[in-house]
């Protein structure tokens, strides 16, 4: 444990040698700030309270942030239910009995009973998608009704509220994360920095893991410090507190672990922060881009039928990268009660921290200091 401390400290003199986490640290706050002042409450045209954007007269009706919860809310569930699923099916049955008919009208005869058959399966299916379209928006708004019993104006306003303020500081935070940490490693490796260390009754693994676990205890005290602010000042400004904020926290954290394991992988192979930071950003703002709109892109039906090279980069995409921003909006939707985290991408970006935290340490056993 005296090891292990001894890193963090270390960890946290390296911090305040850096402006970035501190830069990390007022964004954050700022943000927390921003969204405690850009809210205000007043009263609705039947004499409740709501939380409404801070412009408008307060005799105007229907301006409170609840009207935006309720389709919001309606499409996550659509999302943990995996409607979007079934019906891409149900779609491609539709869209399969539209080709057997036209197959049939080229080779067959008005009245033939195969050309009436097909025909009467269009019908079917039709009939089926629509069914399926009605069947899910019940059960839909059936788990929507179940989850908000007793919730007021105030309280939806509150929650979809917070939702934009943890999807906001998840982003902020991975944006600086990046450069906050890169020097973590590099740093430690420089000449005089590693010697003093290794000359403690400190092993390998102690010394590369926890530098590893002190740059996530700093990033994790932060963000739960500003997480404490907006709980407490919007509960103050509201007399809403919405305990399910803090469950954005887990994902958060574990997202911004897999982004540090990245980043440690690179500083450790090339000795270099600046190296690090530029290929950290390049995959979080390029690839990692690039590969979320290549998942969502397979997901929408009409394209995915009709580009069958793009489902399949699709679904390549799905199992070979780790798409921060499914765990972006997974933590941003458990504040509003709503879990929509899959398991695959939790899977894959485990798999792609334990390769690059494996890999890294096997070439910080293999260093000579």
């Amino acid at each position: 444990m005296t090891a292990f401390l001894a890193i963090v400290e270390d960890t946290w003199r390296q911090s305040k040698q850096q402006v970035v986490f501190f830069i990390l640290a007022g964004v954050l706050v700022l943000t927390a700030i921003g969204f405690l002042a850009g809210f205000k409450v007043k009263n609705n045209a039947e004499g409740k309270q709501v939380m409404s954007l801070p412009f408008g007269s307060d005799e105007e009706a229907g301006l409170g942030l609840d009207f935006l919860w309720d389709a919001k809310y309606r499409e996550l569930v659509h999302q943990e239910l995996k409607h979007d699923e079934a019906l891409r099916r149900k779609r491609e049955e539709y869209e399969a009995a539209q080709a057997r008919f036209a197959e049939l009208a080229r080779s067959g005869t008005p009245g033939d009973e195969a050309l009436t058959a097909a025909n009467n399966a269009i019908d079917d299916k039709r009939r089926e998608l629509k069914d399926l379209q009605t069947s899910q928006l019940e059960a839909a708004q059936e788990v929507v009704d179940q989850r908000t019993k007793g919730l007021s104006e105030m309280d939806k306003g509150v929650e979809i509220w917070l939702h934009w303020t943890v999807w906001l500081l998840f982003k902020f935070s991975m944006w600086l994360f990046i450069a906050g940490c890169a020097g973590y490693f590099p740093g430690m490796l420089a000449a005089g920095a590693v010697d003093v260390l290794v000359s403690k009754p400190i092993s390998r693994a102690q010394l590369f893991f926890g530098k590893f676990l002190g740059g996530m205890v700093l990033y994790s005290a932060l963000l739960l410090a500003v997480y404490l602010l907006v709980f407490v000042g919007v509960g103050i400004r509201t007399g809403v507190w919405h305990g399910r904020l803090f469950a954005g926290i887990p994902l958060t954290i574990f997202s911004a672990a897999l982004l540090y394991s990245m980043v440690a992988w690179i500083g450790v192979f090339t000795r270099s922060t600046a190296f690090a930071i530029i290929i950290g950003y390049l995959f979080y703002f390029i690839i990692d881009t690039f590969v979320g709109w290549t998942q969502r892109i397979g997901e929408i039906g009409e394209l995915a039928e009709s580009f069958s090279t793009v489902k399949a980069v699709s679904d390549f995409a799905k199992i070979a990268f780790p798409g921060f921003g499914r765990l972006e909006d997974a933590a941003s939707a458990a504040v509003l009660n709503v879990p929509i985290l899959e398991f695959q991408p939790f899977l894959v970006a485990t798999l792609w921290m334990a390769a690059c935290l494996g890999t890294a340490y096997w070439r910080f056993q293999k260093l000579d200091f």
